[in-house]
This record gives C-alpha cells, sequence and structure tokens, in this order.
C-alpha cells in the first residue's frame, strides 16, 4: 500500500480498534468491494482524490487527521457522480439541505445577514 492508504489505516486512526458497525473497512479488499458497490470506484480512485487534496476536506480545508472518522465520499444522489471527499459535518450538511445550491445560498446569505 502507498502512503496514503498507509495514513488513512482504520486500526491506527481508531486507537487500535475496530471499526465494529462497518465491517467492510476491515480489510482493504473489503473497502475497495465497498467502494466500487455505493460509489463505482476503487480504493485507489479514493486515495488520488485524497493526495490531490493533501487529505483535506475539499469544502473546510479540516485535514484528514484532525478527524475521528475518514473523508467521506460525496456524490450526487441523483446521478451517482462523485464529487470528491468531505468530512463528516459537510458531508451532512450537504445532505440536510438536499444538494440543493440554491438553498445553501439562502442559509449562506442568512447567517451572513444575522451575525
Amino acid at each position: 500500500m502507498g502512503e496514503v492508504a498507509d495514513f488513512i489505516n482504520d486500526t491506527d486512526m481508531y486507537g487500535g480498534k475496530e471499526f465494529s458497525h462497518m465491517p467492510h473497512y476491515n480489510c482493504h479488499e473489503d473497502r475497495d468491494n465497498y467502494l466500487a458497490y455505493n460509489f463505482g470506484i476503487t480504493e485507489q480512485k479514493y486515495n488520488a482524490m485524497f493526495k490531490k487534496h493533501k487529505g483535506r476536506c475539499y469544502i473546510c480545508g479540516k485535514h484528514q487527521s484532525k478527524m475521528k472518522k475518514r473523508l467521506h465520499v460525496d456524490h450526487d444522489h441523483k446521478t451517482g457522480k462523485v464529487r470528491g471527499l468531505l468530512c463528516v459535518i459537510c458531508n451532512l450538511g450537504l445532505g440536510c439541505f438536499k444538494d440543493n445550491p440554491a438553498r445553501l445560498r439562502s442559509a449562506a446569505e442568512y447567517l451572513e445577514r444575522n451575525r
């Protein structure tokens, strides 16, 4: 495995504990199957995206090393197209706003007006 795969090794990230509620993360082959099945990408593609953005969330820029969970694969739920890797907060945020850019802009304007 390369440097990125070594960096995102689950047992290292989680203090030696396995990810019991997501057993498909326990080995690289199963992870590759998980990524292929759910997002149509390989672990190599994930690692390339990870490396391209230097291990940071595409939205907020938080580095993987500052997170409890690995970066999530963000994708368009209608088309299935993979958009990038996000921290859990940014990924959930997009989901809560139903991936609607107008709604997100409106929320940003609301926050700006009410500082």
